[in-house]
């Protein structure tokens, strides 16, 4: 892909956020709205949900998760939960 000409993006006003050309439009009556839209797919603000939960969660039970590895190394962990059942209730919630 080519791209061509040598224009230059206009410069913004570090205060404004508007460029140079803005500025005019809005001395000569133009309106005050804001020239492009941004909006986020659900499937963003779901991801966004989802880390303002997790950010209030609490802190790691360490000496859980100690514990749960010692056993899995060892090789004595039991695993009496069925894990199905528990992916499928998370799913579930979501």
């Amino acid at each position: 892909m080519k791209i061509r000409g040598t224009r230059q993006a206009p410069k913004l006003n570090q205060a404004t956020g508007t460029d140079s050309k803005a500025k005019g439009a809005k001395a000569r009556g133009a309106s005050n709205q804001p020239a492009a839209k941004v909006s986020l797919s659900s499937d963003a603000a779901f991801v966004g949900e989802l880390l303002t939960d997790a950010a209030s969660l609490g802190d790691v039970r360490v000496d859980v998760v100690n514990e749960v590895q010692g056993a899995i190394n060892d090789g004595t962990f039991e695993q009496s939960v069925d894990m199905s059942k528990v992916v499928d209730s998370l799913l579930a919630d979501l």
